[in-house]
């Protein structure tokens, strides 16, 4: 009798080993994409770059491209198909606008889907910007503003300038994807206030004052200014 048992738990155990080793063997959604870089190398501002990502179902499960988002607004991105079968393929198509940028840049795209091992794929893209033609004020475009002028709404002085100064000019006064403000020769009081208020001529700055357009106040200006002073000290 406790033969039979135990053979009758044996044959359940090999019973529940099988159906896991079949359950294993399921994938489920896998997405695989040919690169997750691309570097456009030397571009001129202005350019409008565009370049396509290539994936594959490659899991024995239907994937879902459940969302597809830029890092920033001059950043677009179309996905060609949302639903893939089992060995299907798709493609995102990305595009950057270079205008009112400068020097080296890089982008992200994240892709989500429902592949449970990797749910969010993270794509690059990178490019050198070698010179301004374009006036700044596109910086002011509705795609831009998410970057430049959104993240600043009801701050002052030094929270201000690193939501939407340092974007561009980094976080001191060495500069990033523009020049430092002590480099573009702005190191007076006066000529702080004048540079944020209306700009930089035969640069890419723009006039940040609401008289020509831009996002801000003479009191958020003020406050900047006073900030910005502190720099080098």
């Amino acid at each position: 009798m406790k033969k039979k048992i135990f053979m009758g738990f044996m044959v359940m155990g090999l019973v529940l080993f099988l159906k896991w080793s079949i359950a294993s063997e399921v994938e489920g959604p896998r997405i695989q994409f040919d690169t997750l870089e691309h570097d456009f190398g030397k571009v001129e501002e202005e350019d409008i770059l565009e370049c396509t990502f290539n994936f594959k179902n490659v899991g024995d499960a239907p994937l879902i491209i459940e969302r597809v988002v830029p890092s920033c607004g001059c950043t677009t991105s179309v996905v060609s198909l949302s639903h893939l079968k089992p060995g299907e393929a798709g493609r995102i198509t990305a595009k950057i606008n270079t205008s009112g940028k400068k020097g080296l840049i890089k982008k992200h795209i994240s892709v989500f889907s429902n592949d449970n091992r990797n749910p969010q794929v993270i794509l690059s893209i990178a490019a050198n910007i070698i010179y301004h033609k374009t006036e700044g004020k596109t910086i002011f475009d509705p795609e831009c503003t998410s970057c430049h002028v959104e993240p600043g709404k009801g701050k002052l002085g030094g929270e201000l300038y690193k939501a939407i100064c340092a974007y561009c000019h980094g976080h001191g006064e060495d500069g990033k994807s523009a020049l430092g403000l002590l480099e573009m020769g702005v190191k007076e009081e006066n000529c702080i206030e004048r540079a944020i208020t209306d700009g930089i001529p035969r640069s890419p700055m723009p006039g940040f004052s609401k008289k020509h357009g831009g996002p801000l106040s003479k009191d958020e200006i003020t406050s900047l200014v006073e900030y910005i002073k502190t720099f080098g000290k």
